[in-house]
């Protein structure tokens, strides 16, 4: 799997304390593009991939969501843990071209122990054939968290500090190991 972790610099037009920070990660998997899609349309599975076989610290532990395959408009809700403390998120589906496209926004509300602060943030993950199965594209893009604590504002500031915790840190592993996560889920499910 190919990972890359990206920052904008462009802030102009955010509220005070707004960053943004993007992920891309891409992978061959050996599923068909349909078997990859019905896994990301079973909103329910996130809980297998987004949380008990994921990292400790950043999981999925509880989901509210409807059986069956999500559509455009599909809203559902979780809670999780983070090194920090908990979330709470509220998602709703904004793009479902089958096979090709899936695309979620999160509204997140986190508890930890800097305070409260929230965050949005848009999963998109794009689905192609490739020989016998496909490649997957993932992009994650959050902006926040607001109000975004100190510590964090002032490593991020940094140039070299915030290239290292964007490609290494806990919440860059995390995201990379819950797309690794699905792509074997979908794999498994195919068989």
């Amino acid at each position: 799997m190919d990972t890359e972790a990206i920052t904008s610099q462009d802030r102009a037009g955010q509220p005070a304390g707004m960053g943004r920070v993007t992920f891309r990660a891409s992978g061959l998997c050996a599923a068909s593009p349909e078997a990859v899609y019905a896994t990301l349309a079973d909103i329910r599975t996130g809980l297998i991939w987004g949380g008990e076989q994921q990292m400790e610290k950043y999981r999925l532990l509880t989901m509210d969501a409807p059986e069956g395959q999500a559509l455009v408009g599909t809203e559902w809700d979780s809670t999780g843990a983070d090194p920090g403390g908990r979330f709470t998120d509220h998602s709703v589906v904004t793009r479902a071209e089958r096979p090709a496209l899936f695309e979620f926004r999160t509204e997140a509300h986190l508890e930890w122990k800097y305070g409260p602060s929230v965050a949005q943030v848009n999963h998109r993950y794009e689905i192609r054939p490739e020989g016998d199965g496909s490649r997957v594209a993932y992009l994650f893009r959050a902006t926040g968290p607001v109000p975004m604590p100190w510590m964090m504002r002032a490593m991020l500031a940094t140039l070299g500090i915030r290239q290292a915790m964007l490609r290494w840190s806990g919440p860059a592993r995390a995201v990379q190991q819950g797309f690794a996560n699905l792509l074997r889920l979908a794999e498994s499910r195919a068989r």
